[in-house]
Parts: C-alpha cells; sequence; structure tokens
C-alpha cells in the first residue's frame, strides 16, 4: 500500500522536494488531502483584520483625542477665557481633527483594497495603497509643523541644536535711532 518514492515527489514536489533522500533509509509520508475552506474562513479573517487593524485603532483614537479636547474646553468654575485662549484651543482641535482625518484617508485605501478586491486588483493599486497607508506616519510631523507654533519652535530648537539663529523680521529690518545734529535736525540712521 505504499507509494513509491518517484510517484510520490512528482505528486507533491513542493513538499516531498524538501526532504533530501538517504540511502537505506525509507521514509514513509502519509499525505491526506484537505478541502480547501479559503472561501469560507477568508472572508471572516478580512473582516477581523480590518475592524483589528483600522476600526478599532481609529475608534480608540478618536475617544482618546475626545476625551484630551473635552478637558482642554472645560474651563475652570468662575472664570472666563480670554479671546486669545479660545484661539488657542481652537488651533488644538483644529490639529487634532486634521490628524485623526490623516490618519482614517491614509490607512482606508489598504483595508479596502484588502476586503473588497485584494486578490483582483492590480499590484499598482496596491503598491499605491501601501505607499499612502505608510505615508500617515511621515504627514503627522509636517501637520504639527504647518499646525502648531509650538512645535515649530521645538523643531528649530532641535534641529539647530539648542538656540536657533534669529529669524529676521519686519520689525528688525526697519529699525532706526536719531542722533542729533549740532543744528536742531535729527538724521535717521539705519541700524
Amino acid at each position: 500500500m505504499g507509494v513509491k518514492s518517484g510517484e510520490c515527489r512528482s505528486r507533491y514536489p513542493g513538499i516531498i522536494s524538501r526532504i533530501p533522500e538517504i540511502p537505506g533509509i525509507r521514509i514513509r509520508i502519509r499525505i491526506r488531502r484537505s478541502v480547501s475552506v479559503d472561501y469560507v474562513t477568508r472572508p471572516r479573517r478580512d473582516v477581523s483584520f480590518f475592524l483589528s487593524s483600522y476600526v478599532a485603532p481609529l475608534t480608540l483614537i478618536c475617544f482618546l483625542y475626545m476625551g484630551m479636547l473635552a478637558r482642554l474646553w472645560k474651563s475652570a468654575p468662575g472664570c472666563k477665557p480670554s479671546a486669545e485662549s479660545r484661539k488657542g484651543k481652537r488651533r488644538v482641535t483644529r490639529m487634532v481633527v486634521v490628524v485623526v482625518l490623516a490618519f482614517a484617508i491614509c490607512w482606508l485605501p489598504i483595508h479596502a483594497l484588502n476586503l473588497y478586491g485584494g486578490s483582483h486588483s492590480s499590484v499598482i493599486i496596491q503598491i499605491i495603497s501601501h505607499v499612502v497607508a505608510y505615508t500617515n506616519s511621515c504627514i503627522n510631523p509636517i501637520l504639527y509643523a504647518f499646525l502648531s507654533d509650538n512645535f515649530r519652535k521645538a523643531f528649530r530648537k532641535v534641529v539647530w541644536c539648542g538656540s536657533p539663529p534669529p529669524l529676521m523680521t519686519n520689525q528688525q529690518v526697519t529699525k532706526t535711532t536719531r542722533t542729533a545734529t549740532g543744528n536742531g535736525t535729527s538724521n535717521i540712521e539705519m541700524l
């Protein structure tokens, strides 16, 4: 009832070819053919992957950021926030919303492709989806730099190893001093 070595190797080349032939030793391998249940388990796997790697993290960051914003906007009792304080809170809120939307938008294509067309889509679409997903990590510091003055200042400090070089502003260029001349008129000298 055994299977000849050559016959077994030809029927199952991927599995059997990895087993070396040793002279004088006979190896018996029993291979059972199993029914593929990939069509049944794949949708479940894809949905569970979507829920665990996209919906759960997105929900978590939404709840955590909402808690942070609720605490930020909660004012002390008997204290009226200033206009500058409200402006700063609006900036932080806008930055949080943009960061969460960037996460949702960047990671959605790869998960949608996995759920609806992972096996039939072209390689270029898959590559673009992966690049867009990983771009989320690169885009966060850029978003922070555009939306937060404090982040820009701290980034400059890190890049310039301590104190950044002074930035030229309009006020520095137009500063003038007046010196009195002997005849009561004044001359304006640029610094």
